[in-house]
């Protein structure tokens, strides 16, 4: 049965950089007072405990009580990836496009990406760089990031045919929902986060490729 690879995107297979760009943007149209190292520092960690913060600058822009309700959440979703699309270019993917063809081809996997960003940012931005079509699944939250990211691996396993076999990824949530949904796990140690147990981990994305073939061969 062919193999399912689950992947994060942003910090795992696309530069940190443009997230952390889009972030700090997004942050000062609503009037931040945080300067951009102490964003970045506030992003990269497990848990995404910026969120809140951010939401609570929007709610006193807007003259609102209520941060963590789903329509802040939703300008916080769509006003981060209007920057995230206007930043992204082809110089922030971490991987070689004819190279994951290839190896995909030549291992018979579906590639699959499982984000906690907004799904339709996500898919916008891959087809700005013109490479939607080398994914075989892009599942992510809605506008208002009402899922947690365990729940779009569980969406995506339930939806694409094939052997779920491999989650990677930057962050402890993504380790965490493999783990809960049974999968092998790589932890990406360039990206936002850290993580204490995994399956199998890589310091640098030019060892992506090679490790998925050892793991795939193991």
């Amino acid at each position: 049965m062919t193999k399912i690879l689950f992947f994060d995107w942003d910090g795992t297979l696309c530069s940190k950089r443009v997230s952390e760009e889009a972030n700090f943007l997004r942050t000062q149209m609503f009037e931040s007072s945080l300067d951009k190292k102490e964003l970045i520092r506030l992003q990269h960690n497990n848990n995404n405990n910026h969120y809140a913060l951010v939401q609570s600058y929007i709610a006193s822009y807007l003259g609102v009580n209520e941060p963590s309700s789903s329509y802040v959440k939703s300008i916080q979703a769509n006003v981060f990836c209007t920057h995230y699309i206007h930043s992204i270019a082809k110089k922030d993917l971490l991987f070689d496009v004819d190279e994951l063809k290839q190896f995909k081809q030549k291992y018979d996997v579906k590639l699959v990406i499982v984000t906690s960003l907004w799904e339709g940012g996500i898919k916008l931005s891959l087809n700005k760089l013109g490479i939607k079509d080398v994914f075989d699944g892009i599942y992510g939250s809605p506008h208002d990031l009402s899922t947690t990211k365990q729940e779009n691996l569980e969406k995506a396993i339930s939806e694409v045919e094939g052997e779920p076999f491999l989650m990677s990824g930057d962050r402890g949530e993504d380790i965490d929902a493999g783990v809960a949904c049974n999968l092998k796990t790589l932890f990406c140690n360039y990206g936002h986060g850290s993580v204490e147990n995994t399956d199998f981990s890589i310091e640098e994305a030019e060892e992506l490729l090679p490790m998925l073939e050892k793991i795939i061969n193991h």
